[in-house]
């Protein structure tokens, strides 16, 4: 008991030690994450038809620009912007209505990605951020299933634009001062989903000669509803003489459905988005001049 409470007075006088003021700037660079997806709808829902069932996805690249400024009284901005593409393959096999039909299916699934959070350190090691991040998945998909003379192939376009608001914290612990930093943040997000899309299929019959007939077209207008969490754990060095910061961590990102895609067959409240995997980032930092006051040779901010 008495190392619990010894334990707590430590970290709240970490957390109290002022922050030392810093000349108000901006940084530039490039950031990127090598992610591995575990998509929901690749997931098993306890409910499939599914015999065999084979998923082929591997990690990808997301990458982009990092612009922040740097403003008195410790508040930052910050927008990260990133892209990136997943290409997922699912091989089955299934039963419906006693029949057994293999099924094949392509994505080509495309990310946007932009995170916009507004910073503020209470104490040299802790601050706190709100956050709003805009998500676009780009879907691209080519199904193909047979069922005893008759083969279909089916091509579906879905985009879901995600709006999420974020709240979240970050610890910052020096390990060579002014020099080598571990950083780790959290957050909570909301994510309001709106999907658009389309469906056609062709069924081919599988016989001479061959005819094709083109189903009705299928609109996918839909809202949903995700709640999840980020983190980061990171080691950020800090070069002086260049004033650019070089980091590398690892960062997991997890979404849990709320309701049901009528897309998909299943219900998805017990299906999540999982994201994991490397992170780097370089980031360049020019700091703003600052006024001089009359009388005195020594730089100081003029008050507005």
């Amino acid at each position: 008991m008495k190392k619990r409470i010894a334990a707590i007075i430590i970290a709240l006088c970490l957390v109290a030690i002022p922050r030392a003021g810093k000349a108000a700037g901006m940084g530039i660079g490039m950031t990127t994450w090598f992610v591995w997806w575990k998509p929901y709808f690749t997931l098993s829902p306890g409910e499939s038809m599914s015999l065999k069932r084979e998923t082929s996805n591997n990690p990808s690249f997301l990458y982009g620009p990092v612009l922040s400024f740097y403003l008195p009284k410790h508040v930052t901005i910050t927008t990260t912007f990133l892209y990136g593409e997943f290409p997922i393959k699912i091989d089955e096999v299934n039963m419906s209505l006693n029949f057994i039909f293999p099924q094949k299916t392509r994505y080509l699934i495309k990310r946007y990605d932009s995170d916009s959070a507004i910073t503020y350190s209470f104490a040299r090691f802790f601050s706190m951020y709100l956050g709003f991040k805009y998500t676009k998945f780009k879907f691209k998909s080519n199904e193909i299933s047979a069922l005893d003379e008759i083969v279909f192939y089916e091509k579906i376009k879905k985009q879901y634009d995600e709006y999420a608001p974020a709240l979240g914290f970050g610890f910052t612990i020096p390990l060579v001062e002014k020099t080598l930093y571990l950083l780790f943040n959290g957050s909570v997000i909301f994510d309001f989903v709106a999907l658009q899309g389309s469906t056609t299929t062709l069924a081919f019959m599988n016989i001479m000669p061959l005819e094709v007939t083109l189903l009705p077209q299928k609109p996918i207008k839909q809202n949903m509803y995700k709640i999840g969490m980020n983190s980061t754990l990171s080691l950020a060095y800090y070069v002086d003489v260049i004033n650019t910061t070089f980091s590398l961590g690892f960062r997991y990102q997890m979404f849990k459905m709320l309701n049901t895609d009528s897309t998909l067959n299943i219900k998805l409240n017990k299906l999540y988005d999982h994201f994991y995997g490397i992170t780097a980032a370089v980031i360049y930092r020019v700091n703003f001049p600052e006024k001089k006051t009359e009388g005195s040779d020594s730089p100081q901010t003029t008050k507005k």
